[in-house]
Protein backbone atom coordinates (compact mmCIF):
# COMPACT_ATOMS: atom_id res chain seq x y z
CA UNK A 1 0.00 0.00 0.00
CA UNK A 2 1.45 3.17 -0.94
CA UNK A 3 1.77 6.12 1.82
CA UNK A 4 -0.79 8.22 1.02
CA UNK A 5 -0.50 12.30 1.37
CA UNK A 6 -2.45 11.67 4.45
CA UNK A 7 0.53 10.51 6.26
CA UNK A 8 3.02 13.61 5.36
CA UNK A 9 3.64 14.25 8.76
CA UNK A 10 4.71 11.39 9.80
CA UNK A 11 3.18 11.86 13.45
CA UNK A 12 -0.04 10.54 12.06
CA UNK A 13 0.65 6.96 11.01
CA UNK A 14 1.09 4.74 14.20
CA UNK A 15 4.78 2.94 13.08
CA UNK A 16 6.06 6.37 11.85
CA UNK A 17 5.20 7.79 15.27
CA UNK A 18 7.29 4.97 16.64
CA UNK A 19 10.23 5.27 14.00
CA UNK A 20 11.06 9.26 15.19
CA UNK A 21 10.61 7.78 18.05
CA UNK A 22 13.69 5.52 17.81
CA UNK A 23 15.54 7.91 15.95
CA UNK A 24 15.12 10.46 18.43
CA UNK A 25 16.50 8.17 21.21
CA UNK A 26 19.43 7.10 19.05
CA UNK A 27 20.24 11.38 18.63
CA UNK A 28 19.46 11.05 22.47
CA UNK A 29 22.07 8.36 23.10
CA UNK A 30 18.68 6.49 25.14
CA UNK A 31 18.72 3.23 24.82
CA UNK A 32 16.28 2.29 26.98
CA UNK A 33 13.53 3.82 24.67
CA UNK A 34 15.11 2.10 22.17
CA UNK A 35 15.07 -1.16 24.10
CA UNK A 36 11.36 -0.58 24.59
CA UNK A 37 10.29 -0.53 21.21
CA UNK A 38 11.99 -3.43 20.14
CA UNK A 39 10.35 -6.95 20.22
CA UNK A 40 12.10 -9.48 22.31
CA UNK A 41 12.95 -11.86 19.00
CA UNK A 42 14.40 -8.57 17.20
CA UNK A 43 16.97 -9.24 14.35
CA UNK A 44 19.01 -6.35 12.74
CA UNK A 45 19.94 -7.99 9.20
CA UNK A 46 22.65 -6.20 7.08
CA UNK A 47 22.66 -7.03 3.34
CA UNK A 48 25.68 -5.20 2.58
CA UNK A 49 29.31 -7.02 2.72
CA UNK A 50 29.52 -10.03 5.39
CA UNK A 51 28.05 -8.76 8.20
CA UNK A 52 25.87 -10.96 10.33
CA UNK A 53 22.61 -10.53 12.29
CA UNK A 54 22.45 -8.87 15.16
CA UNK A 55 20.31 -9.55 18.20
CA UNK A 56 18.21 -7.30 20.05
CA UNK A 57 21.30 -7.75 23.03
CA UNK A 58 24.35 -7.52 20.72
CA UNK A 59 22.38 -4.08 19.27
CA UNK A 60 21.40 -2.86 22.57
CA UNK A 61 25.27 -3.49 23.51
CA UNK A 62 27.32 -1.63 20.64
CA UNK A 63 29.43 0.71 22.14
CA UNK A 64 31.29 3.68 20.51
CA UNK A 65 28.12 4.87 18.26
CA UNK A 66 27.22 8.61 18.12
CA UNK A 67 24.05 9.50 16.25
CA UNK A 68 24.09 13.46 15.64
CA UNK A 69 21.33 13.55 12.73
CA UNK A 70 18.58 11.47 11.23
CA UNK A 71 16.65 11.79 8.41
CA UNK A 72 13.31 9.68 7.39
CA UNK A 73 11.61 8.93 4.31
CA UNK A 74 9.14 6.28 4.44
CA UNK A 75 8.31 5.04 0.87
CA UNK A 76 5.09 2.80 2.12
CA UNK A 77 3.25 1.71 4.80
CA UNK A 78 1.33 -1.71 4.67
CA UNK A 79 -0.89 -3.18 7.60
CA UNK A 80 -2.24 -6.31 7.54
CA UNK A 81 -3.83 -7.70 11.28
CA UNK A 82 -1.01 -7.76 13.74
CA UNK A 83 1.68 -7.30 11.18
CA UNK A 84 3.13 -3.57 10.00
CA UNK A 85 5.78 -3.45 7.27
CA UNK A 86 7.61 0.12 6.50
CA UNK A 87 9.66 0.48 3.82
CA UNK A 88 11.98 3.66 4.55
CA UNK A 89 14.98 5.32 3.18
CA UNK A 90 17.17 6.13 6.15
CA UNK A 91 19.77 9.09 6.38
CA UNK A 92 21.93 9.19 9.35
CA UNK A 93 25.08 11.71 10.78
CA UNK A 94 26.65 8.74 13.01
CA UNK A 95 29.80 7.66 13.43
CA UNK A 96 31.56 4.14 15.51
CA UNK A 97 34.83 3.79 17.15
CA UNK A 98 36.55 3.64 13.88
CA UNK A 99 34.78 6.95 12.48
CA UNK A 100 32.36 8.06 10.06
CA UNK A 101 29.42 4.82 8.78
CA UNK A 102 27.84 5.16 5.24
CA UNK A 103 25.09 7.75 5.82
CA UNK A 104 22.68 6.26 3.80
CA UNK A 105 19.95 3.10 4.01
CA UNK A 106 17.16 1.59 2.56
CA UNK A 107 15.33 -0.29 5.53
CA UNK A 108 12.33 -2.60 5.68
CA UNK A 109 11.34 -2.68 9.04
CA UNK A 110 8.70 -5.54 10.12
CA UNK A 111 6.96 -4.38 13.08
CA UNK A 112 4.22 -6.86 15.72
CA UNK A 113 1.27 -5.63 17.61
CA UNK A 114 1.39 -7.19 20.86
CA UNK A 115 -0.56 -6.91 24.56
CA UNK A 116 2.33 -4.01 25.25
CA UNK A 117 1.54 -2.48 21.52
CA UNK A 118 3.53 -2.13 18.59
CA UNK A 119 7.11 -3.72 18.57
CA UNK A 120 9.47 -3.98 16.13
CA UNK A 121 10.45 -7.63 15.17
CA UNK A 122 12.99 -7.30 12.18
CA UNK A 123 15.26 -4.04 10.77
CA UNK A 124 17.04 -5.35 6.80
CA UNK A 125 19.03 -2.71 6.01
CA UNK A 126 20.71 -1.91 2.32
CA UNK A 127 23.24 0.47 2.39
CA UNK A 128 22.51 3.21 -0.61
CA UNK A 129 25.13 4.32 -2.89
CA UNK A 130 23.39 6.40 -5.18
Amino acid sequence: VPLSSALADNHEDPIMALEEQWADALKANDMKTVASLMHKNFRLVRVYGEAPPLSKEVYLGLEGMSVRSTSLKPLSIAYNGDVATLVMDYTLDWSGPQGKLPPRFHVVDTWLKTDEGWKILQRVSAAKTD
